[in-house]
């Protein structure tokens, strides 16, 4: 038998009989030696990835420190951020900071694609009323909205996550005094926090 371009010979004669006489089309298998990488034609070492894959946002990494031990919660006094982990059967993969300017790409060590940018939405309607306030400054309309800012995941073409970047309200008073007024007000979230640097990262099974 010879194979297509002249690639390889091998002489075939005790497996397919002394009844071939032209030429025939013959599928081997288990023949290792036939393989690109000598084996059983499974992916080579590094080669390939095969698992399933989770992004745990930056956000995720947000504690609190109390005299009882960490909470879970960034808009609490005291809140310290000490990064996000990969949860129980999962190894992390890669990290990347999060909330950066522009649209990010890049290959991950396990050969996937990702894209992560941020976008940002207004809900209309959605800042606090003040009642004693309102008949000044109306809480009619869109005089009250919230904005949000996210930075989206996208990994091979799937949006597979949001990691929350920024939020604010535009209220009828002022939140901390009390007084009348449009005042817009900024929430901690993640982003705002001291405690080292915000990264997202990418968490795999083995």
């Amino acid at each position: 038998m010879r194979g297509g371009f002249n690639g390889f010979t091998m002489n075939v004669s005790a497996y397919v009989g002394s009844g071939v006489t032209q030429p025939t089309a013959i599928v081997l298998k288990g023949f290792p030696e036939l393989e690109s990488d000598g084996g059983d034609g499974g992916d080579s070492s590094g080669g390939g990835f095969s698992g399933n894959c989770v992004i745990v946002p930056a956000e995720d990494g947000c504690r609190q420190f109390s005299a009882t031990g960490p909470k879970v919660g960034c808009s609490a006094a005291g809140a310290v951020y000490v990064g996000p982990s990969c949860g129980s059967g999962y190894t992390e993969r890669d990290r990347w900071p999060a909330c950066g300017d522009g649209v990010g790409f890049r290959t991950t060590p396990i050969g996937a694609n990702l894209s992560y940018a941020k976008e940002s939405t207004t809900q209309y309607g959605a800042g606090n009323c003040k009642n004693s306030c309102e008949f000044t400054y109306s809480c009619a309309d869109n005089n009250l909205y919230k904005q949000t800012t996210v930075e989206t995941y996208v990994l091979n073409g799937i949006r597979v996550d949001a990691n929350l970047c920024a939020w604010s309200q535009r209220n009828n008073y002022d939140i901390d005094t009390g007084t009348c007024g449009y005042r817009i007000r900024d929430y901690q979230t993640v982003m705002s926090l001291s405690g080292g640097i915000k990264e997202s990262i990418l968490c795999c099974t083995d």
